[in-house]
């Protein structure tokens, strides 16, 4: 959806689209809602034998509600809308959420996202570890990150910008959170033995000595986010507003032929020399099964 929003240049047409794909995956997850259970949602895992199959978590609804809304809005699809809406509806009256001090009926999404929006800024941004530095609470104070955690400031500062481009009344709280954060995570970015290398402590400016995908993710995330200013608040583009990249509304259901642009796994015909390779192949590790076989033996 991302590139679908940015106009990113399409891949080749034999490729699945940006929205095809991103069609695609909301049609899979669309056809896993769990009405049996909970009266509805998404369960974190997909097979049973899966350790997490058993619950239901802010994180996979979250991610279908957000599919859905940006689906919705890129192409004006009421099918978007609706699921849109059903899964909030849901997910606003479970357990997962604390709506008691903010859902309203009268501004049904506008409420909530401010509640939502103080409650991110109040609790990932403490004031005693930095003036509106990002933290993650969880595990960044203790030195108990693993590799999901590393990635997670990536998420949420992309996200608080996106929010302050489609609300802009949102800009002015958002902005300087998005500043101090970006300013934290470059001077972290000093460190390895290229010099270059990004960590994780984004309220020191002497390099933490942790490095990784994540690390890199996150600070990259927030230093993009800073390019955006109050002053220019574009929001992403929709189908409306010149986003050029085609759909395919059945991608992923199972249902239709394949054809170019339909999101699913690019696959290509296998000929005589790939045969024969892995015939080949199969022969090798035949006899190196059997050798090692003989050397225990003997």
């Amino acid at each position: 959806m991302g590139a679908a929003e940015s106009n990113f240049p399409a891949p080749e047409t034999e490729y699945p689209s940006w929205l095809a794909m991103a069609q695609s995956v909301f049609n899979q997850q669309a056809s896993r809602w769990d009405d049996a259970n909970c009266g509805g949602g998404m369960r974190w895992q997909i097979f049973p034998t899966n350790n997490g199959y058993d619950y239901k978590n802010t994180v996979a609804n979250g991610g279908f509600f957000m599919l859905a809304s940006r689906l919705a809005r890129y192409t004006g699809n009421q099918t978007y809308v609706d699921w849109a809406e059903k899964e909030w509806n849901w997910f606003s009256q479970s357990v997962l959420l604390d709506n008691a001090t903010y859902q309203t009926e009268d501004q049904k999404w506008l409420t909530p996202l401010n509640g939502l929006l103080n409650h991110t800024l109040q609790e990932f941004f403490p004031a005693s570890m930095g003036d509106k530095i990002m933290v993650e609470v969880a595990c960044e104070p203790f030195g108990t990150c693993d590799t999901d955690n590393w990635t997670f400031k990536s998420y949420v500062i992309r996200w608080l910008a996106l929010t302050a481009q489609l609300v802009p009344t949102t800009a002015a709280t958002i902005w300087p959170y998005i500043q101090a954060s970006s300013k934290g995570a470059a001077g972290q970015c000093d460190g390895g033995t290229d010099g270059m290398t990004c960590g994780f402590r984004w309220n020191s400016t002497i390099w933490d000595g942790t490095y990784g995908v994540g690390q890199q993710m996150s600070a990259l995330s927030a230093i993009q986010s800073n390019l955006i200013t109050v002053d220019n608040l574009r929001a992403p583009y929709t189908a409306d507003t010149g986003g050029t990249s085609p759909g395919d509304p059945s991608a992923g259901s199972g249902t239709g032929d394949v054809t170019p642009g339909e999101a699913g796994v690019y696959t290509e015909t296998i000929g005589a020399g790939d045969k024969a390779g892995a015939g080949i192949l199969t022969a090798l590790v035949l006899i190196m099964t059997l050798g090692g076989a003989w050397f225990l033996v003997k």
